[in-house]
């Protein structure tokens, strides 16, 4: 089991360095420092709201007076490729960069189902590892929902550039597992892949909140106005780490 560590490396660092590791949250002493009791490798079996008590996997037995569920999310499912096997990927979790790592060697034929931000950088990652890339986007671009015109246009041009086949109003309608993975287009073009990785959004972890009869709440944040910057503001700089690897 590993500390609490930060997600957005899984999809650089832990895929192109030499010695990957882990980013931490928060330094390994700080827990117990902040008398933080860190229960890792367990679920919770049970939440009862009456008795303000929660039971773990494990048998042990917690009160609480305040309780905060932080349960996160799981790569929203596609069962049409999940029926692929162990060539098919998704990207949320430390194991889940270790598999796709092993997958992305030179030579490699992988496509990759969605370009949005994960899409877009795992298909610099697999770039920089020798692998050939293709990327299926059924939107008519790539990071509609997560980036400004100027910002898609560029990264677009900036993968193709590397060598990227991008393809847009693009759907898989069929799947098939043998020697290669086959891949059968809307359109009716067969992609041949080694490995199928695919990034299409999430869903919330929100079983133990509605197994404790509570309903997922929308949340809408109020932000004080920012002060305008000191200099001059580049929509590219958000895009930086993602264009660098591109760029390479």
């Amino acid at each position: 089991m590993h500390l609490p560590y930060e997600r957005p490396p899984l999809s650089k660092a832990m895929l192109l360095d030499d010695n990957p590791q882990l980013q931490p949250v928060l330094p390994a002493n700080w827990w117990q420092e902040h008398n933080v009791q860190l229960h890792m490798g367990v679920t919770i079996r049970e939440i009862d709201r009456a008795t303000r008590t929660l039971t773990l996997a494990d048998g042990q037995t917690y009160r609480w007076s305040q309780l905060l569920l932080a349960t996160g999310a799981a790569a929203r499912p596609l069962p049409l490729l999940d029926a692929l096997g162990e060539r098919c990927f998704t990207l949320r979790h430390a194991g889940d960069a270790e598999r796709l790592r092993a997958a992305l060697q030179p030579g490699k034929s992988i496509v990759i189902v969605g370009a949005g931000t994960i899409g877009l950088e795992l298909a610099a990652s697999a770039t920089q590892r020798g692998c050939r890339v293709t990327v299926v986007e059924l939107a008519d671009t790539v990071m509609g929902r997560s980036a400004p015109a100027p910002v898609r246009d560029y990264l677009l041009a900036r993968h193709q550039l590397a060598g990227v086949r991008v393809l847009l109003n693009s759907a898989i309608e069929h799947a098939e597992a043998g020697e290669f993975l086959s891949l059968t287009l809307q359109n009716g073009e067969t992609l041949q892949a080694d490995a199928v990785v695919y990034g299409i959004g999430i869903v919330a972890n929100d079983a133990l909140a509605r197994e404790a009869g509570w309903k997922p709440l929308t949340v809408l944040l109020s932000i004080a106005p920012v002060p305008p910057p000191t200099r001059p503001f580049s929509p590219l700089v958000m895009w930086r780490s993602l264009v660098s690897q591109t760029a390479r």
